[in-house]
């Protein structure tokens, strides 16, 4: 498939729901699938690193599609990819949480992009995941765009991730990368807890979100928040992520921006939260496709009740 073929991909008649599991690593990928099942989502997001494991333990790509068909979801997704350039590893900040973070990215690329298309995935996140200002710009964006091309003979689009803690930590500098790079199969990966809790500028990143081209903000993931900290660092306190449209942030607001753009292909709650584990997966699933749902109405998307 090239890249052309991608860009011409139709928008879904309503965006697809993705349930995004990262807030859920110790579960098994039956749990996950119990979580989307239950909260009636279209797809699971799943890792790259994850599919290998279940692989190499005698699983087949026919295997897994099979499994998650049980229960209802496609894979759609893979979250997500930090092997697109050369020194991916962070150094900066917890060194015990930065190597088990290291270890759930540490695949090449190509593999990832070569199970992803064995599963069906149509999207890939790209991460970030190295220490601000460690890779010249230039780079990151000669990068991003090799990245892109090879992504397009797997039917694969590449959305890149600003996450605040690493080295591309807002949306002026996701903007810069897929701007310059110009590639169409790419895009930017919009959480609307880094957007709102992890800008130095919350009034420009809203402002410039406004004036993105909607051809390159095609997939967001929904996560709330109170506006207080609740740990020293943000690194911290995005283990007190809540549910959408349960917190402070202007959750159905900034999907109504996407939205309005008429190129929104999915949605879908990231909740990473310490009181998530002392939920049952159905009841973590039910609110999060309830919630889900709820804001996507106030964003005016009409998803099946």
């Amino acid at each position: 498939m090239t890249e052309d073929n991608l860009a011409s991909r139709a928008r879904p008649a309503q965006p697809e729901l993705v349930f995004w599991p990262v807030g859920h690593s110790d579960m098994s990928l039956k749990e996950h699938l119990e979580i989307a099942r239950a909260g009636r989502f279209d797809s699971l997001a799943i890792a790259p690193n994850r599919a290998k494991t279940l692989l190499n333990s005698g699983m087949k790509p026919a295997d897994l599609l099979e499994l998650a068909g049980e229960y209802g979801v496609r894979f759609t997704q893979l979250d997500g990819i930090a092997t697109w350039v050369t020194d991916w590893r962070a150094t900066k900040g917890d060194a015990d949480l930065n190597a088990w973070i290291a270890g759930m990215f540490d695949i090449d690329m190509i593999e990832a992009q070569e199970i992803g298309a064995a599963l069906g995935a149509n999207a890939a996140v790209a991460v970030p995941f190295f220490d601000e200002g460690s890779i010249p710009a230039d780079e990151i964006i000669e990068k991003f765009g090799q990245f892109c091309d090879v992504s397009a003979q797997y039917g694969i689009e590449i959305h890149i991730e600003f996450i605040p803690f690493w080295g591309v930590r807002d949306l002026p500098a996701a903007w810069e990368i897929v701007s310059a790079a110009n590639r169409s199969n790419s895009g930017i990966m919009v959480d609307t807890w880094h957007l709102q809790k992890g800008s130095p500028d919350v009034a420009r990143d809203m402002a410039l979100l406004h004036e993105i081209p909607g051809k390159w903000l095609k997939h967001i993931q929904l996560a709330d928040a109170d506006r207080a900290a609740y740990a020293d660092t943000l690194a911290g306190d995005v283990m007190f992520r809540k549910f959408p449209g349960e917190g402070e942030l202007p959750v159905a607001e900034i999907l109504g921006i996407l939205h309005a753009k008429g190129n929104l292909h999915s949605l879908g709650p990231e909740v990473v939260n310490n009181n998530l584990a002392t939920m049952s997966t159905t009841d973590v699933g039910r609110r999060a496709g309830e919630t889900t749902r709820r804001v996507s109405h106030l964003a005016g998307i009409t998803q099946p009740s």
